[in-house]
C-alpha cells in the first residue's frame, strides 16, 4: 500500500510553462499570470521553486518580458507610438528590471589638511 501525501493536491500543470512564456512575452507580469489561472502569487513562486522545467520557463519568459518593454521604449523613443511618456517608461523599467542611474567620478585631485598648532591645542 502506497503512501499518499497529506494536504490538497497541487493545481500546477506542465503546459503552464509555455503559458507563462507566452503571457510574459507580451509584457504582462507574473502576478498577472498568477490571477489568469487563478492562483496567487505565493504559488507561482513556490512552482519556481519545485518545478524545474517551470524555473526555466521563467527565464526564458523574464528575457521575453524585458525585451518587450524594452521594443516599446524604442518604438516610443522612436516616435512611432502617439502619446509615449519617456519618463514613464524610464519609471517603469527602473521598477520592474532594477535599471538604476549611476554616474561614476574618477578624480586625481590631493586634498591635505594643515592644522594650525595653535588652534591644534584648543
Amino acid at each position: 500500500m502506497t503512501k499518499r501525501k497529506a494536504g490538497r493536491p497541487s493545481k500546477y500543470k506542465e503546459k503552464y510553462c509555455n503559458m507563462l512564456i507566452e503571457h510574459l512575452a507580451q509584457g504582462l507580469s507574473i502576478v498577472s499570470f498568477a490571477a489568469s489561472i487563478d492562483v496567487c502569487e505565493d504559488t507561482i513562486y513556490e512552482w519556481f521553486k519545485v518545478h524545474p522545467n517551470f524555473s526555466e520557463a521563467k527565464r526564458v519568459a523574464m528575457a521575453k518580458y524585458q525585451a518587450k518593454w524594452e521594443e516599446w521604449g524604442i518604438n516610443g523613443m522612436l516616435g512611432n507610438v502617439d502619446g509615449f511618456g519617456h519618463t514613464n517608461w524610464i519609471f517603469n523599467m527602473k521598477c520592474r528590471f532594477k535599471w538604476v542611474e549611476k554616474s561614476e567620478v574618477e578624480t586625481n585631485t590631493k586634498i591635505e589638511i594643515f592644522i594650525d598648532k595653535e588652534d591644534a591645542a584648543l
